[in-house]
């Protein structure tokens, strides 16, 4: 599985291209081999229509229209009021 914060595991950048590289050949090679086969070159145009289907866009019904957009009040500005003084008092007495 892969670490989420990336960069955390023990192979240096050349070897995890590499390693890459080896894993994606493996997939195509994997992929050439099993196209040899009669049975899956029959199956495959059989089966390629359903997954076509599959993913294909649901009907083209036009979005509904947006909402009107709010009006911005013109040269709103909120009321700044001054602070009050600060209240200094003495310090108090001990006993």
């Amino acid at each position: 599985m892969l670490s989420p914060g990336g960069g955390s595991d023990q192979l240096a950048p050349r070897q995890r291209r590499m390693t890459v590289g080896a894993i994606a050949g493996l997939h195509v090679l994997g992929i050439w081999g099993l196209s040899q086969v009669s049975a899956v070159r029959e199956t495959v145009p059989h089966t390629a229509p359903v997954f076509v289907d599959f993913i294909a866009p649901a009907s083209s019904t036009p979005p509904p229209p947006a909402p009107p957009a709010m009006p911005k009040a013109a040269g709103f500005r909120p009321v700044l009021l001054p602070l009050p003084w600060p209240v200094i008092t003495a310090p108090p007495l001990e006993a």
